[in-house]
């Protein structure tokens, strides 16, 4: 059985996600005992530490995203100063005066 890429994207991501959730779940960090506590107890300790977590998640991520455009938009400008090169050194090898 051959799998595709989106495939194994889609089930790594479930797979990854059911790891962390349980990992949440059974440590007590997750936002319901975040705001349990808060509404309970007076105490918000762990629903801010919740929150910089889903922060810091969200601005990685993005942080990441922009890289990969930047990089996206870097490399092909590069593929295309790298072939403006190869055709000036081409054309030059053409016309190069051998004698």
């Amino acid at each position: 059985m051959t799998m595709d890429p989106v495939q194994i994207a889609v089930l790594a991501g479930l797979v990854i996600g059911l790891v962390y959730g349980s990992i949440g779940l059974l440590s007590g960090f997750c936002m319901m005992s975040g705001l349990r506590g808060w509404w309970a107890e007076g105490d918000s300790r762990l629903a801010r530490t919740y929150a910089l977590a889903i922060g810091i998640a969200i601005a990685a991520s993005q942080l990441l995203a922009l890289v990969l455009v930047l990089f996206a938009v870097f490399f092909k400008w590069l593929v295309i100063l790298g072939l403006i090169v190869f055709a000036v050194l081409g054309l030059a090898f053409l016309f190069y005066d051998r004698r």
